[in-house]
């Protein structure tokens, strides 16, 4: 669950970052750059930011910050491994199998929770789509006859659109729109005129080309993933909202003022949803011609008050937009690091303490290692005696790791002065930093504490 909130958090902040900038831009911020920012917002929520945990370790930003207090129910699952090697969400194979505490039990089972809930919405949300598109298709007929193939073919030629584009026809006269993301279908009102068609027309191949049904889709699944977040809902409103004015922007970019009118006016005529579908939320993968009261005044007024953002206006847009991504982004040092434990170790539950405390035999008088210096609290030795830190390296996604054969040495100090130096085997990725830990060489006790550690 730590991930899923850390998402959740991070993807709020940079939504709340981006409406703080549309208040203070007000018409200076183009709709274009509006729309694409918000996508960016929803991949915030899709995709977490630990990727990038890499590479700020590389820069040298320090992995101290593992949990920031400021976020909710976000807590540590730290352990101590023999002597006082902490971290995060690790996981144990000991010889009495995986162990599991009283307070990794609640996160398992809160996880069990929102697995279940998203999956529901998910299922609802797709069981509503595919009624109401096959119900759809049932009722249109084809429109060959009143729609040349020309105009498709232009259009598509246009705007670059490969795929191929089902154009219908349904039995209202109010409100066009556009179902599916990878199968288009532009399901076209009655009572058209040609002029009214090919801008009708224009305005839904523009949503296909720039991917707005794609948007759609994964808005949706922001909403799933999310279910408990109110900002998910408020967001794929807003991307909604603003993808409509943003597809009018590109539709009346090169229109004179009087067709620019005509074109306000064709929305308003067209302002009302199919009447027999409109409760079902036909459009939840979709996009629309029209929309409802509020949203058509300000489609309007976005219409008739476009203006050509200023260079310098571009420029601090996106400057400030890509320091609050670069904020928004440092939460990738707040995620749990994930290590694998293993050997024959004996476990004692201190349930209270919230902590795991894998215990293992080891020869305390043993001093291996101990002209070693200690630079760091955690630390790796390598095969050639390099010493690198255990935490910060280069944490990115991997997937083929190179591993290599080491010691891990912790160093933690004790309340008394003193402090326990603690030696295990291991083999850790040079490419991604993942450490196994293995069998335990040496434990070996200092007072008082002759190193300075990190």
């Amino acid at each position: 669950m730590n991930h899923i909130l850390l998402m959740t958090s991070a993807g709020s902040l940079l939504f709340l970052g981006e409406l703080l900038m549309e208040r203070v831009m007000g018409k200076r911020m183009n709709l274009k750059y509006q729309y694409r920012m918000l996508i960016m917002v929803m991949f915030t929520y899709l995709v977490p930011w630990i990727w990038m945990r890499g590479v700020y370790g590389a820069i040298g930003v320090p992995c101290s910050i593992t949990l920031p207090y400021w976020i909710p129910f976000v807590k540590d699952s730290a352990v101590e491994v023999s002597g006082g090697l902490m971290m995060e969400d690790a996981v144990f194979h000991t010889s009495k199998g995986l162990v599991v505490t009283s307070g990794y039990s609640f996160q398992l089972l809160m996880r069990g929770f929102w697995t279940a809930s998203a999956l529901f919405a998910m299922a609802l949300r797709s069981m509503l789509y595919f009624s109401n598109r096959h119900r759809l298709l049932k009722c249109a007929r084809s429109c060959e006859a009143d729609v040349p193939e020309e105009l498709i073919m232009r259009l598509k030629k246009e705007l670059h659109i490969k795929c191929r584009v089902k154009v219908v026809r349904i039995y209202t006269e109010k409100g066009s729109f556009t179902l599916g993301a990878l199968r288009p279908v532009v399901f076209l009102q009655n009572g058209l005129k040609a002029d009214e068609l090919e801008t009708i027309l224009r305005h839904e191949f523009v949503h296909i080309a720039r991917g707005d049904l794609m948007v759609k889709m994964l808005a949706q699944l922001v909403c799933c993933l999310h279910w408990f977040n109110p900002f998910a809902y408020w967001l794929n409103r807003r991307l909604e909202s603003v993808g409509e004015k943003a597809c009018d922007e590109i539709v009346t970019r090169d229109m004179a003022e009087d067709d620019k009118v005509s074109y306000a006016f064709l929305i308003v005529q067209s302002m009302r949803a199919p009447e027999k579908v409109s409760k079902k939320k036909w459009a939840l993968f979709g996009s629309s011609f029209s929309s409802n009261g509020k949203k058509v005044e300000e489609r309007v007024r976005a219409i008739m008050e476009t203006r050509k953002s200023k260079t310098w206006e571009k420029i601090v847009l996106a400057g400030v937009f890509a320091l609050l991504v670069f904020a928004d982004s440092l939460s990738a040092m707040a995620y749990p690091l994930t290590f694998d434990v293993s050997g024959p170790v004996e476990y004692v539950d201190a349930a209270a303490q919230g902590e795991f405390y894998l215990v293992q035999e080891g020869d305390e008088g043993c001093l291996v290692d101990a002209e070693v210096p200690i630079l760091y609290d955690e630390q790796i030795i390598t095969a050639d005696g390099e010493i690198l830190p255990a935490q910060g390296q280069g944490r990115v996604i991997c997937i083929f790791h190179k591993w290599e054969d080491g010691k891990v040495q912790s160093h933690v100090k004790n309340d008394n002065g003193s402090c326990t130096v603690t030696t295990y085997e291991c083999t850790y990725c040079t490419v991604c930093g993942k450490v196994k830990l293995g069998e335990i060489i040496s434990t070996n006790t200092y007072n008082p504490c002759p190193h300075g550690g990190d």
